[in-house]
């Protein structure tokens, strides 16, 4: 299981006015410091908790849920900071020194959610949003201009969320209190693993140990699992590394009307060499509500509708077997640089200079995308000029009133892991960027409402491996994720580790979108997007158009749906309080 917990820094009369966490048991309560969880922590000494799961940094890896004299006493002199160096997992971690100083952190993989806010008397911090609402009660519990920023720049989120006085705790940072001034630094950085690849070995040797240790040892954590699987590599990954534990493992695949969404292809040359079953279970638009928000708890509108129908297959499998986590090949495409610019020529020439290698990258980048020589020199030759520009956030204003762009303006807040230097590759700038968005997300379900979601690719020891290898090598032989699809190559069967396709709910989005248009045009017109001068009104009048072209209007009208259902979930939270 994952963990729910709530720590109140500063005036513990705070919690009187908490109806909201009837789940949660008191771990810790002192005069500045309490600490409620509905699991019991990892014991620190006498002033340091851990909650959620760790493991040791060993191969194999092993869990931990005590932790020595000596381990306890060098993580306290750290204040924690020793955690992220000999350990791994999904957890918070709450530490208070003898000055009463307070330090929260979260490890780099961001399972755990972390959220935070400020009263006037103290510094709440939770898994979930919905308790620092009830204890913060701000004047709206929505921030439409945070909201208008994350519709335009959705894959760049940062600290700030869309509720009201709530932020979020960046994997890797630590948040310190003391004397009621509040930090945050930065304690795990990815940039802190570019380039240190250990040479002694071969990487996709070190890739498939670090793999098959650390999926096995999260699935290791829970009897009975789900795994969805679609016959990609990230997911298929994942089911491979978890079928050789002792565990119980429900395979299905979601299926769409169109081909690019059916996979069961793959999906069944993967399961019969597990020699395992698999659900095939299908995306269907009578699961879907307009106006019911997929994932309210979530503190920004992070979940499209597909998501509906996939916790409808969840409960049907619940049904017949039941489920403590679902494990997802989320985070593959990121972690291992699923990339078709031409980044690592621009990369390689910036580390090497001219030579032989810098050919065999340009071969290769000609290979994966079919294009000529003279165009991919051409296009990294432009990526090595406005390299700058890499970690700027990208933004789509369709659909927004000019009045609410011009609002917004520039520059957007930077995600921390986007504060790049100069001399930064622009191919590992977009390596992290992908992993940085790759970690929104994690939580399919309100705490105590559905089971985990573990997406073990997102894990701190895989994720360091990959950062250190160059991006050059992830496109050896002119495939994409090549040095994952190297190491796994005895694991899964040939036409997955070949496989260049890319499946997905897209087809089902757009026929949602075809058949309930209407529906869904009315319930934007009428909603709190448009009072709030957030969308322009006349985006709304356009006819549907069912050909290719419209795919991208039908798939931004679907996002302001679910924000629109997303907003008025909070809106009416505010109205109960």
């Amino acid at each position: 299981m994952t963990v729910g917990y709530l720590v109140i820094a500063g005036n513990r009369g705070s919690l009187k006015k908490l109806q909201h966490a009837p789940r949660l048991a008191p771990v810790h309560v002192s005069q500045n410091l309490s600490i409620w969880s509905d699991a019991a922590p990892i014991q620190v000494g006498h002033r340091g908790w851990v909650f959620g799961h760790l493991f040791t940094r060993t191969l194999p890896s092993r869990r931990v849920d005590q932790f020595s004299e000596d381990e306890s006493r060098r993580i306290c002199e750290t204040a924690g900071e020793y955690l992220f160096e000999a350990y791994w997992g999904g957890y918070v971690a709450v530490f208070q020194d003898e000055r009463g100083e307070v330090r929260v952190l979260r490890d780099p993989s961001g399972t755990v959610p972390c959220f935070f806010s400020q009263t006037d008397a103290a510094l709440v911090v939770s898994n979930e949003a919905m308790p620092l609402i009830r204890l913060s009660r701000p004047v709206s519990n929505v921030n439409f201009h945070e909201l208008a920023r994350y519709i335009a720049s959705p894959d760049w989120q940062g600290r700030e969320t869309c509720l009201s006085s709530i932020s979020e705790l960046i994997g890797g940072e630590v948040l310190l209190l003391s004397a009621r001034q509040i930090e945050i630094k930065t304690l795990w950085s990815p940039w802190k693993f570019v380039g240190q690849a250990n040479s002694a070995g071969d990487p996709t040797e070190q890739l498939l140990d670090i793999l098959s240790d650390t999926i096995g040892v999260w699935a290791r954590c829970f009897e009975q699992i789900a795994i969805g699987v679609s016959g990609g590599l990230d997911s298929s990954i994942v089911a491979a590394c978890s079928a050789p534990t002792d565990i119980g493992i429900q395979f299905f695949s979601m299926v769409g009307p169109d081909p690019d969404g059916d996979e069961t292809r793959y999906a069944n040359l993967l399961v019969a060499q597990l020699a395992a079953p698999l659900k095939q279970i299908p995306y269907e638009v009578a699961q879907v509500s307009i106006d019911r928000p997929t994932m309210p708890h979530q503190p920004r509108p992070s979940a499209a509708y597909f998501a509906q129908s996939i916790q409808v297959a969840h409960r049907a499998l619940a049904a017949d077997r039941s489920i403590d986590a679902l494990f997802v090949g989320n985070g593959g495409d990121g972690v291992f640089n699923s990339s078709r610019t031409a980044s690592p020529l621009t990369d390689r020439w910036m580390a090497e200079g001219l030579g032989y290698g810098l050919y065999e990258t340009l071969r290769d980048i000609a290979r994966l995308t079919d294009a000529s020589f003279m165009e991919i020199v051409r296009q990294a030759t432009r990526r090595h000029r406005v390299r700058a520009t890499a970690s700027q956030p990208k933004c789509d204003f369709t659909g927004l009133r000019k009045d609410m762009i011009d609002a917004l303006g520039p520059p957007f807040k930077r995600h921390p892991w986007m504060n790049v230097t100069q001399t930064a590759l622009p191919g590992k700038i977009a390596h992290v960027a992908s992993i940085m968005r790759s970690q929104k997300n994690i939580t399919f379900y309100r705490h105590g409402d559905g089971p985990p979601q573990i997406a073990p690719l997102l894990s701190q020891p895989i994720v360091e491996t990959c950062l250190s290898i160059p991006t050059w090598d992830w496109i050896s032989g002119g495939r994409d994720r090549a040095v994952a699809r190297q190491a796994v190559k005895n694991l899964l069967p040939q036409p997955i580790i070949d496989r260049a396709s890319k499946g997905g709910p897209d087809g089902f989005m757009h026929m949602l979108c075809r058949i309930r248009w209407r529906e869904l045009t009315d319930f934007l017109r009428g909603g709190v997007l448009a009072s709030e001068g957030l969308i322009d009104t006349d985006f709304l009048d356009r006819p549907f158009d069912p050909s290719w072209k419209g795919k991208t209007s039908a798939r931004r009208l679907l996002a302001f749906g679910a924000a629109e259902g997303w907003a008025r979930y909070w809106l009416r939270v505010g109205e109960e309080q």
